[in-house]
């Protein structure tokens, strides 16, 4: 079998071709101011006084959120099927943690609390009278 031999005038002459084919394209002054339109770089140029040259920043894109969803299911089932998500517990019915953070003793009434407060330059001897 036997392989063909590309000699180096061969790979001048396509690489030649090419190159003219690049620079027709490129100085072709129409393709030049339309190519904005075809073409959507991330970038911009800025041109600096202070410094007296351009600077180059990103351009911002607007975003799409399309693949957030398919990207949270994965997510919950992961860990659904792993040991990443809490299971529901049974606890039992004397559990003090079933009434979460209220003490069992219902509140003072307000009566009370005003009798019990003590104000600054008033003691509570003064405030019974």
């Amino acid at each position: 079998m036997d392989m063909p031999c590309w000699s180096y005038s061969v790979e001048m002459e396509f690489t030649a071709l090419l190159h003219e084919a690049l620079k027709s394209i490129i100085m072709n002054k129409r393709w030049l101011n339309e190519v904005h339109k075809y073409l959507n770089f991330r970038y911009r140029r800025l041109y600096k006084k202070k410094v007296c040259r351009y600077m180059l920043y990103t351009q911002k894109t607007p975003k799409t959120y399309g693949y957030i969803p398919d990207l949270q299911t994965i997510i919950l089932r992961r860990r659904l099927g792993g040991p990443g998500m809490p299971r529901h517990r049974i606890s039992r019915p004397d559990d003090p943690r079933r009434y979460g953070l209220l003490p069992p003793v219902p509140p003072p009434t307000i009566e009370e609390l005003m009798r019990t407060q003590v104000r600054r330059g008033f003691s509570r001897s003064s405030l019974s009278d």
